[in-house]
């Protein structure tokens, strides 16, 4: 892991421009600016990237990753829902995602504006540095362009799903090839009007709201040449030294993460995150029906669980972010990285979702089997209660165990030390 002078990172917050300050640690786009007046304005002619996902299980595991985020932004959008903003807000599709799922990826870079090489004479274009400011970089340039994801839901019929996955692949190519695609939505309209969601997400605010993919296509092709129509879609960074040599960072060189440890932590962080919004989206679901009484009680229950969940989730998530923060800035070493995943806070998290999972389960088992027998009356399983709370103090009394555990070896490791002075 080495310190990186010049950085790109993917635009999730479209405020920047070229002089804007940016702090690398908490990828955030700042208020202030170094206002510069001078620069070069540059047409692109790099090629449309434009991807496709038919019923691949294994990329939607990690989208963020597919349309090529940056690594590191890609664990902080993990850590801070903050930053979920864009086509970074992905991560948060709401929709189900299964077999009949696809997703569209088109990116293409039109223009960009960027400060002069020569940094002695961009220094002579901007005003000075203020003297509290919390930057570790500025933006010295600006891709502007379309990024957009596009989010389908196609009928649950084979046939047509397949009719369409041709419909979708026909336009993927044409986009790739910069070509007019006018003629391909004409063609297929028919089918691709049986497409039974669209969801976009984009770093164009304005075509988040839209809801046809047919409307999606036409506003990209009416749009390539509007150089008004585009945002920001890619910052260069450069350490903020670059332009203040005479500034002292109030923080240390930046160290990008491996990509080793990258998949570890994306590996762990979009587990728990999975398992967490699928236990907050069946609450959700489920106290919006109409239950027996002895089953609104087991909901209440689980409601007050998921409270403690979260406070579980949100301590071992800013753990994990300070950890982040310290590797990046050479303060912790990446030996520390597999121990925090391991930590006893997760082994706790994890024993919450499996419990209230499993009564979810049972709510679930419940509702069908009413469902099926309306005039029957039916009484809550007092085995099954009995049962899942054996469970839950087993999972604990395994926690607390580990707990104890790391404590002992803590205190082991610290007079080790003792002795060895």
């Amino acid at each position: 892991m080495t310190s990186s002078s010049t950085l790109k990172r993917r635009v999730i917050n479209p405020d920047g421009n070229i002089g804007t300050f940016y702090n690398i640690y908490r990828d955030e786009v700042l208020d202030q600016s170094a206002s510069i007046d001078k620069y070069e304005e540059i047409q692109s002619y790099k090629p449309v990237h434009c991807e496709f996902i038919d019923d691949s299980i294994e990329e939607f595991q990690n989208l963020l990753k597919w349309i090529n985020i940056e690594g590191d932004l890609r664990v902080n959008i993990l850590l801070k829902s903050e930053l979920r903003t864009g086509v970074a807000a992905l991560i948060d599709h709401q929709y189900k995602i299964d077999k009949y799922t696809r997703v569209m990826h088109y990116f293409c870079v039109y223009h960009e504006r960027r400060i002069l090489d020569n940094s002695t004479e961009a220094r002579e274009h901007c005003k000075p540095i203020p003297n509290d400011l919390l930057a570790t970089h500025i933006i010295s340039a600006v891709s502007f362009g379309i990024d957009v994801v596009i989010v389908l839901q196609v009928p649950a019929d084979d046939q047509t799903a397949e009719r369409i996955d041709v419909a979708l692949k026909k336009i993927q190519t044409q986009w790739k090839n910069s070509s007019d695609i006018s003629h391909s939505i004409e063609d297929d309209v028919n089918i691709l009007e049986k497409i039974t969601l669209t969801k976009i997400y984009s770093n164009l605010i304005r075509i988040t709201k839209m809801t046809s993919f047919i409307e999606i296509c036409q506003f990209i092709d009416r749009n390539k040449q509007k150089i008004n129509e585009y945002c920001p879609i890619e910052y260069t960074l450069q350490p903020i030294e670059w332009l203040y040599p005479d500034t002292i960072s109030l923080y240390p060189p930046y160290l990008p993460l491996d990509k080793i440890y990258i998949d570890k932590f994306e590996k762990h962080l979009i587990e728990i995150l999975n398992s967490y919004k699928q236990i907050s989206d069946l609450l959700e679901y489920y106290s919006n029906q109409i239950l027996p009484d002895y089953l609104k009680e087991l909901l209440i229950e689980m409601e007050s669980e998921y409270r403690s969940l979260q406070v579980l989730y949100e301590s071992g998530i800013l753990r994990l972010t300070t950890l982040m923060m310290e590797i990046h800035s050479g303060q912790a070493n990446v030996d520390e990285i597999d121990p925090a995943l391991e930590h006893y806070d997760q082994t706790i998290f994890k024993a919450y979702i499996q419990i209230i999972l499993k009564k979810l389960m049972l709510i679930k088992e419940e509702i069908q089997y009413v469902n099926s027998s309306p005039q029957e009356k039916l009484k809550y399983n007092q085995f099954s209660e009995t049962e899942i709370n054996q469970h839950i103090m087993e999972q604990m009394l395994e926690c607390q165990i580990a707990t104890e555990k790391q404590s002992d070896d803590e205190i082991f490791s610290n007079d080790q030390v003792l002795d060895n002075k």
